[in-house]
């Protein structure tokens, strides 16, 4: 989700590709295994070059790179698309941080609709949490780099209720007062 122009993409990518060549498996049979998401086309397309670039140099031909780039680059509204649920084994970003006051007012019902624990004066990626935790098949695992205030304000206690529910928290990696990039 919200993949921007790739610096999470390229990684898992080139990680995936090695893995497939590793294992003796056809790159060609990669095109489901990865799906990402950005509601800018700009940032979008660059990411499918990215891919594509990255494909031509594990031997792609133009027009099977522009495809497979196309299939694992969508641009849209990550929280709006319709995603199969328990599909993912990974989900993984830094989503965006944005008060949900502060998208148009038909943006931000639609994302209360689709995203039931956005509630209050809450910052977008509470969505991009749940939406993420709903892909997941049941062994699968969610990381994200964001904000930890949903663990603590009231704008997160129906997420904080819909993890403790239902998921289990791993980890969590605090890190104030630093730069994490």
């Amino acid at each position: 989700p919200s993949c921007g122009t790739g610096a999470f993409l390229i990684p898992i990518a080139e990680r995936l590709i090695q893995s497939a060549v590793d294992h003796g498996h056809d790159l060609r049979s990669l095109g489901p295994a990865i799906r990402a998401y950005d509601l800018l086309d700009s940032s979008a397309q660059r990411a499918r070059k990215a891919v594509t670039s990255l494909l031509i140099e594990h031997g792609f031909e133009q027009e099977e790179a522009d495809s497979m780039s196309e299939e694992w680059v969508t641009t849209g509204d990550f929280l709006l698309h319709s995603h199969d649920p328990a599909s993912a084994d990974y989900v993984v970003g830094n989503p965006p941080y944005i008060r949900l006051e502060n998208v148009p007012r038909s943006t931000m019902d639609a994302y209360r609709r689709a995203c039931p624990t956005m509630r209050g004066r809450a910052d977008i990626y509470v969505g991009f949490i749940e939406r993420g935790l709903d892909m997941l098949k049941p062994d699968g695992a969610l990381a994200f780099i964001c904000a930890d205030r949903w663990m603590r304000n009231q704008y997160g206690a129906d997420l904080r209720e819909l993890v403790a529910g239902s998921y289990a928290v791993e980890a969590v990696i605090a890190m104030h007062d630093v730069d994490a990039f």
